[in-house]
This record gives structure tokens, sequence and C-alpha cells, in this order.
């Protein structure tokens, strides 16, 4: 299951309890789509909480799909206890303009205020 939310106007939000495939890349991407028609650049909060397999299939989509909007995003914060998608993450921001934290999910909190401190 894949949660949506908006934190304010530039910040889109999900909480995402279902594995990480294609299908679940597509919804995403469709969300972020749909604010960047209205917002030049946006923030994104991506709560993680379904820890484990990643498809390598997903992984290709979404890195195709972050790299041609590299420069749509400002701040992205990453809230995950899971190892192995924070080191996707990192490894995708190095790719991207946007400035990227990682939270574990007890820090939840510190993450919606540092992307609601943001200014767009």
């Amino acid at each position: 299951m894949i949660n949506t939310f908006n934190l304010a106007d530039h910040v889109v939000g999900f909480i995402v309890t279902e594995p990480l495939n294609r299908r679940t890349a597509k919804k995403v991407h469709d969300q972020i789509d749909k604010a960047l028609e209205c917002y030049e650049q946006i923030d994104l909060y991506v709560e993680n909480t379904a820890a484990g397999h990643i498809d390598f299939g997903a992984i290709f989509v979404d890195l195709k799909f972050k790299m041609a909007r590299a420069d749509r995003f400002s701040k992205i914060a990453i809230v995950t206890n899971d190892g192995l998608f924070t080191f996707y993450c990192r490894l995708k921001a190095l790719m991207m303009s946007a400035e990227l934290r990682v939270f574990n999910l007890e820090r939840r909190t510190e993450a919606l205020l540092w992307l609601s401190s943001s200014v767009n």
C-alpha cells in the first residue's frame, strides 16, 4: 500500500508499506508528475516501512525517472530503517541536484520539520 499526502503545496509525501517493484514505482512517479505540473520544484518525503526486497526493475525505472527530472527536486527526506534502501537513495542522490537526508523511522518528525522549513 502507498499513502500519499501533501505537507505543503510544494511537499509531496509517500508512505510505502508494500514491496518496491515497478508497480510501486509507477504509482509514486504518477503522483510526482502530477505535483510537477503545478510547481517548478518540489520536495519529497518518502517513508519506507517495507524493508527487504527491492526489485531491480523498479530501480532501473526509478533511476531513469529521477534523472530525467533531476533538477526539479529541492529537498528529499528518506525515512527508513532499511539499509539497502538507504544505500540506493544515497547513490541516486549523487545524480540529482536535490539535498537528500536520510532519517530512521524514529526520527520521522524531524524529517517532516526539515521539509516544512523549505521556502519554494
